[in-house]
């Protein structure tokens, strides 16, 4: 509090933030590479938390897929 008023965040602060709070639950990778052996996260794996964090910071995400362009001389 500054002068008896709750101090907001900046977008800044609120996205460390909640890479902090996302670091400190220790998720667990779900997928598993049977031919190389190695795990990886998962959507599913950290998606669920992601949002809830989101949501208590007040914070949107937005996910765009863009069509991916093959072209030569492209301009």
């Amino acid at each position: 509090m500054i002068n008896g008023r709750k101090r907001i965040m900046n977008i800044y602060e609120k996205l460390q933030k909640a890479r902090v709070e996302l670091q400190s639950l220790g998720l667990k990778m779900g997928g598993h590479n049977k031919f190389s052996g190695f795990k990886y996260f998962e959507l599913k794996d950290f998606l669920p938390k992601v949002n809830e964090i989101f949501e208590n910071l007040k914070l949107f995400s937005k996910f765009d897929l863009l069509e991916k362009r093959r072209c030569i001389n492209c301009n």
